[in-house]
């Protein structure tokens, strides 16, 4: 009886406390709001995953967020005011290396902005005004292409190489779709 009582208050004092804390898994989004699973009402509370962490308001990222890569490297913080990203942020690469430093202004970029390569060299370097790149240049001797790729870096996304086109593997006992017959052998089915 006594043991019972007692792992009860455990239980209701750990979950008063905060130890067991919401993760991202216990919530599901809709139309840009996150809802704990099973209800019809925006979730409101701190949420830490480790890795990830920070606090949603009706349904909303809201105050400081940080996210770490699974080596404990910082991967970027920032701050969220009604779910867009509000005030300055940084990120960096798995390596520890400054990825982009840079501030939001209601969602959109705002100020100056600078870009780094993941082994350190300058990307980017400019200024941006209501979400527009108003000024900002590569530096010297980098080929047009990487403006692209520079442009991806600042959205947080990483540059990928185009895809290839995947060969069709054929199976040595069916036929290929180009030796397959065209019309149909039976005239009474037209082909």
């Amino acid at each position: 009886m006594i043991r019972t009582l007692a792992t009860a208050l455990l239980t209701l004092s750990l979950t008063a406390s905060g130890a067991f804390s919401t993760s991202f898994g216990d919530l599901v989004e809709c139309d840009g709001l996150y809802y704990k699973k099973f209800t019809d009402e925006p979730f409101t509370g701190s949420l830490d995953e480790g890795a990830r962490w920070g606090v949603l308001k009706n349904g909303k990222r809201e105050g400081p967020w940080v996210m770490d890569y699974a080596n404990g490297q910082l991967s970027w913080k920032g701050t969220f005011k009604s779910g867009k990203r509000e005030g300055p942020w940084v990120a960096y690469w798995a390596n520890g290396q400054l990825r982009f430093k840079g501030a939001y202004k209601n969602g959109e970029r705002e100020g100056p902005w600078v870009v780094y390569w993941d082994n350190g060299g300058l990307m980017f370097k400019g200024a941006y005004k209501n979400g527009e790149k108003e000024s900002g240049k590569l530096p010297s001797g980098d080929p047009a292409p990487r403006a692209k790729a520079a442009e991806i870096q600042i959205a947080g996304l990483s540059p990928t190489v185009p895809r290839q086109p995947r060969r069709r593997l054929q199976h040595p006992q069916y036929p290929a779709p180009s030796d397959l017959p065209t019309k149909s052998p039976d005239p009474a089915r037209p082909g």
